[in-house]
Parts: structure tokens; C-alpha cells; sequence
């Protein structure tokens, strides 16, 4: 299902939002403490990632309601989740910050 053109704009302004909200104030910002460790060294999720995602998931919730949204994050705690990207009418993958 193509977007409109204002829903094309809607999702980049979210976008936008969520980078100026959430990750430029974060930038070579990051405390010890907002740097976590998940399956390894390797394997690193910080608060500016969690919470641009959670932000980016509510503005596409409340754009697309009914939509399945699997954030990375959200993906981690709840592994199921992408299970049920091919049965979703609309889906949104949504990994905001790669290579943390």
C-alpha cells in the first residue's frame, strides 16, 4: 500500500523529530550510564536508540492506528514480535541509531 504524499511527509517530519528530540542532543553526549551492553561488548543499545524509537513507535501509532510497529528494542524484549510482520496489514520496522 503506497503512502499519500502528506503521510510521506508526516513519517519524515516524525523522523526528523525524533533525530532532533532525541538523538543530536545525545550526540558524543552519552554518559557511562546510557550505554548498555545486550548480548555482548559487541551488542550496544543506548538511551538516545531507546528513545528515539519509543518516540518514532508513538507518532506511527497514533499516524497508523491498527499498524505493527517492531522497534529493535522492542524486538529484544518481546522476541515474538517480528514473528508477526508477515500476517500485519501495515508494518513499520524502526531502528533509529545503527551501530550503537
Amino acid at each position: 500500500m503506497p503512502f499519500t504524499p502528506a503521510e510521506e511527509a508526516r513519517i519524515v517530519n516524525l523522523v526528523r523529530r525524533a533525530a532532533r528530540a532525541e538523538i543530536l542532543p545525545r550526540f558524543r553526549a552519552l554518559s557511562a550510564a546510557e550505554v548498555t551492553e545486550k548480548s555482548g561488548p559487541d551488542d550496544l543499545v543506548t538511551a538516545a536508540d531507546t528513545a528515539a524509537e519509543a518516540m518514532i513507535a508513538r507518532g506511527l501509532a497514533a499516524l497508523f492506528p491498527g499498524a505493527l510497529i517492531v522497534g529493535e528494542e522492542a524486538a529484544e524484549a518481546d522476541p515474538q514480535l517480528p514473528d508477526r510482520i508477515a500476517e500485519a496489514e501495515l508494518s513499520f520496522v524502526v531502528d533509529p541509531v545503527d551501530g550503537t
